[in-house]
C-alpha cells in the first residue's frame, strides 16, 4: 500500500520550510467523493493530500480534484468547454505521474 503523497494547491511538494509553516493537518484525510467503482480506475498514487489534508488527485487541488470527478461522471454529455477543461485535468494527472518528483 503506497502513502498519499503531500502536495500543495499548485500541484508541487511543499519545502521544509513550508511544511514547518503549516498548520496541524487532518488526522483522517477528507476522501475525495468517489464510489468504490469509480477508485478502482485509479492507482493508489494517484491519490495524494495536499497541505491540508486533504485528499485529492495527484496534480490537481481538492476542488480541481472534486471537478475532474464530476466531468468524468458526466463523459461525453459534457457541453465542448467542459470537455475540454475534463481533458485539461486529465493531461495534468499523466503529468503528474510521470513526474521524475514523483514518490
Amino acid at each position: 500500500m503506497s502513502v498519499p503523497r503531500e502536495i500543495d494547491e499548485f500541484g508541487s511538494i511543499p519545502s521544509r520550510q513550508d511544511r514547518r509553516k503549516t498548520t496541524r493537518l487532518r488526522s483522517v484525510p477528507e476522501p475525495l467523493p468517489l464510489t468504490e467503482a469509480e477508485r478502482s480506475h485509479f492507482a493508489p498514487s494517484d491519490f495524494v493530500l495536499d497541505v491540508t489534508g486533504a485528499e485529492c488527485l495527484a496534480g490537481l487541488s481538492q476542488a480541481e480534484s472534486v471537478e475532474y470527478i464530476e466531468l468524468q461522471r458526466r463523459g461525453l454529455d459534457n457541453e465542448d468547454a467542459a470537455f475540454l477543461r475534463y481533458i485539461l485535468l486529465g493531461d495534468r494527472i499523466a503529468i503528474a505521474r510521470r513526474s521524475p518528483y514523483a514518490f
